[in-house]
C-alpha cells in the first residue's frame, strides 16, 4: 500500500457525545478531579487529583473529607465535604449524606450538556496505522495541534535516528499534500508558513525514507479554532498551582488536546507529587514524550 494510498483509509474520530437527556453509557468519563483532603475512596481505591469520574462510580467521603472536582455535565466544579456519598448517575452527581459545599463554572467547559470528556479510547479512537509489525505511537493521533503547539511526536523503531519522511495532507485528499519533509529523531515542529487552517482537518504519516519497506505511522489531527487556543493561553498564564494545572487538563481533555493535557498533568504532577491521579492518566493517554 502506498503512503498516499494509505492515508486514504484514514478517518477522522468522531468525538462522542453523552446528552444527558439520553443518560451517559456506564464507564463515560465525566469529570476530572481537582483536589482531595481526607479520605476519599471509589471502593478500594483512593481517589486524588488528576482522577477521572466516570458514569456510575460510586465515591465515599470520611467525615473529615472534602472532594473538589469539575463535572462537563452540568459545566459546574463542585466542592463536596462528607460524611457520605457520591455517586455519578445519568451524568449529575447525586449525594447520600455527602454536601455540596460551593459550586462555580468550570473553566473552559462549552455545550456542557452534550459533551463528555475524552477518555484514553476516544484519544486513541483517532486512526493509527502500524505496518511490518511494530510498536510505535503518533501525537496527536486523533487529537488537535494549536497555532502555539505546532509540533508532531513519534516513537518506536522510526525514533531510532534513521532518516523518516513525515508527510501532511489536506484532509482526507491523499493528493493535497501540504508538506512532505525528510527529518530524522522523533519530533518535527511544522514550518510557521505552512497554511494550517484554524478547525481545518487533517492526516500525517511517517515512514522510513528510500526504497526499502519498514514500519510505518498514520494518523489525523484538527487545528483547533482561535477561540480554544487563546483561552487555552489564558488558563496556563493562571496556573499557580497543582488544581490551576488540573485545570488546565480539565480544558485539554475537554477539547480534546492531548498533548497539551499531558503537558498540563506533568505539570501538576512537579507541583504536587501525592496527584497520583495525573500519573495515571499520563498512562492512560499513552503518548510518545
Amino acid at each position: 500500500m502506498t503512503l498516499r494510498a494509505l492515508l486514504l483509509c484514514v478517518l477522522l474520530p468522531t468525538a462522542a457525545l453523552a446528552g444527558v437527556r439520553t443518560p451517559p453509557a456506564a464507564g463515560t468519563p465525566l469529570g476530572l478531579v481537582l483536589g482531595t483532603s481526607g479520605q476519599v475512596t471509589a471502593g478500594d481505591k483512593a481517589i486524588s487529583p488528576g482522577s477521572m469520574l466516570t458514569e456510575g462510580q460510586a465515591l465515599r467521603l470520611a467525615a473529615d473529607a472534602t472532594l473538589v472536582f469539575s463535572l462537563i455535565t452540568t459545566c459546574k466544579e463542585l466542592t463536596i465535604s462528607g460524611p457520605g456519598a457520591l455517586k455519578l448517575v445519568g451524568g449529575a452527581a447525586v449525594m447520600e449524606g455527602a454536601k455540596v459545599v460551593s459550586s462555580a463554572a468550570s473553566p473552559g467547559c462549552v455545550s456542557a450538556d452534550r459533551v463528555a470528556l475524552s477518555s484514553a479510547s476516544q484519544v486513541r479512537s483517532g486512526a493509527v496505522v502500524v505496518r511490518g509489525g511494530t510498536d510505535g505511537r503518533l501525537s496527536p493521533r486523533g487529537g488537535f495541534v494549536t497555532a502555539h503547539d505546532r509540533t508532531l511526536r513519534w516513537d518506536g523503531p522510526l525514533a531510532d535516528g534513521r532518516g523518516v519522511v513525515v508527510l501532511v495532507a489536506r484532509g482526507e485528499q491523499a493528493d493535497d499534500v501540504l508538506l512532505e519533509v525528510e527529518t530524522t529523531g522523533a519530533s518535527l515542529e511544522l514550518p510557521a508558513d505552512l497554511p494550517l487552517v484554524p478547525g481545518g482537518e487533517y492526516a500525517w504519516s511517517v515512514e522510513p525514507s528510500g526504497v526499502n519497506p519498514g514500519p510505518q505511522l498514520a494518523g489525523t489531527f484538527r487545528v483547533a479554532e482561535i477561540a480554544v487556543a487563546t483561552q487555552l493561553d489564558t488558563l496556563r498564564g493562571r496556573a499557580a498551582d497543582a488544581p490551576g494545572w488540573l485545570r488546565v487538563a480539565f480544558f485539554c481533555e475537554v477539547h480534546l488536546l492531548e498533548g497539551a493535557a499531558a503537558d498540563a498533568y506533568a505539570r501538576a504532577l512537579e507541583l504536587d507529587k501525592t496527584a497520583a491521579g495525573a500519573q495515571e492518566r499520563l498512562r492512560e493517554l499513552d503518548l510518545p514524550g
